[in-house]
C-alpha cells in the first residue's frame, strides 16, 4: 500500500512524492491508453488489408506496453523507498521509471527534488563518516 503520510517531510521531498505519484497515475493511464489502442488499431490495419504490418504494429505496442508496466513496478518500489525513508533509493528508482515508456517529467522532476533535498543530504553525510 503506498503510503500518504507527509509529515516530517521537507518541501522537496513532499513535492518529490506528489511528482511521482502524479508520473505513477499517468504511466497507469499510458498503459489503458496503449492496451486499449492495441485491438482497435488491429482491426482497421485486418480492414485495409495490410495484414502483415498488423502484426509488427501489435507486437511493437505490446512491447511498449509491457515496458510501461515495467515502469509502473520500478516506480511503485520508489514509492515503498519513501516508506522505509530510504530516500536515495526512492531518487533512483524515480530516474529509473523516468526513462521507461511513457517517458516521464514528473518521475523526473521528483527526483532530482529529492537529490537535491535536504533529506538526502543528510543521509550522505551520515554514510561518510
Amino acid at each position: 500500500m503506498i503510503d500518504l503520510n507527509f509529515k516530517g517531510l521537507s518541501t522537496e521531498a513532499t513535492i518529490a512524492k506528489v511528482l511521482i505519484l502524479v508520473g505513477l497515475l499517468l504511466k497507469i493511464v499510458g498503459v489503458i491508453v496503449i492496451f486499449g489502442g492495441l485491438v482497435p488499431v488491429t482491426n482497421v490495419s485486418m480492414t485495409l488489408g495490410i495484414a502483415p504490418f498488423t502484426w509488427v504494429l501489435a507486437g511493437a505496442l505490446t512491447a511498449f506496453g509491457l515496458l510501461a508496466i515495467a515502469g509502473i513496478i520500478v516506480l511503485w518500489k520508489g514509492l515503498g523507498k519513501f516508506k522505509q525513508k530510504d530516500y536515495s533509493g526512492a531518487a533512483i528508482f524515480a530516474l529509473i521509471a523516468a526513462f521507461l515508456p511513457p517517458i516521464g517529467a514528473p518521475e523526473l522532476i521528483g527526483a532530482v527534488l529529492l537529490l537535491i533535498g535536504p533529506e538526502l543530504k543528510g543521509s550522505l553525510i551520515a554514510k561518510k563518516k
